[in-house]
């Protein structure tokens, strides 16, 4: 999916490489990426900083690492919070202030809390390029409700569903078959890389 196929995916089922595809392989990119979980294990964010010299901010909501340490991220601004508190306008404006957001990354527990942090973001003046919104579905009854709503807002922000991403085969045999991840672009995005 990528532009380098011998770059294998760090992320849980593909979100990596499908951004890099949609980008285009695009070098020096930004992220936010809130519900990072662990610093390289199905991190949304670690290839496209090892590999494709991306920088941006991580955020959860206790400290994390694996075989590596968040400390090991140097191009990431790593946050240990309550995603649901901070400002981000403040913080993108402080990281970001004269670029764009290329992606976005929200998975939270559970998941009704990714659901209420997506209308909560300062979409006024941040606009990511692309984002990755886990829904994951099958995990409770609520979940087609709050991603029929999400998928309304973002249509009404001027975003296309891109990519629905369903769990791995391991899960498909002992979960119900719903979706687990959504790719939204930005539209006048997806219409400039179509000509570039």
């Amino acid at each position: 999916m990528s532009n380098r196929p011998d770059i294998q995916s760090c992320s849980q089922i593909e979100q990596d490489r499908i951004v890099l595809a949609l980008l285009n392989g695009k070098r020096f990119g930004t992220f936010v990426d809130i519900g990072c979980g662990t610093p390289t294990l199905n991190s949304n964010t670690f290839l496209l900083e090892t590999e494709y010299e991306w920088s941006g901010i991580a955020v959860d909501c206790t400290p994390q690492r694996d075989s590596w340490g968040w400390e090991d991220r140097r191009a990431s601004r790593y946050i240990v919070a309550d995603a649901m508190t901070l400002d981000y306008a403040r913080l993108f404006e402080e990281e970001f202030a004269d670029r764009e957001i290329d992606f976005l990354s929200l998975d939270l527990e559970p998941p009704a809390i990714t659901h209420d942090l997506l209308f909560a973001l300062p979409w006024q003046r941040w606009r990511p390029h692309v984002i990755a919104y886990e829904a994951d579905a099958y995990r409770d009854r609520e979940a087609a409700a709050r991603e029929q709503e999400a998928a309304a807002f973002l249509r009404a922000m001027g975003y296309s569903l891109r990519a629905r991403l369903y769990p791995r085969l391991d899960h498909l045999l002992t979960q119900d078959v719903l979706c687990q991840d959504h790719i939204w672009m930005r539209a006048d995005t997806l219409r400039q890389q179509t000509r570039g």
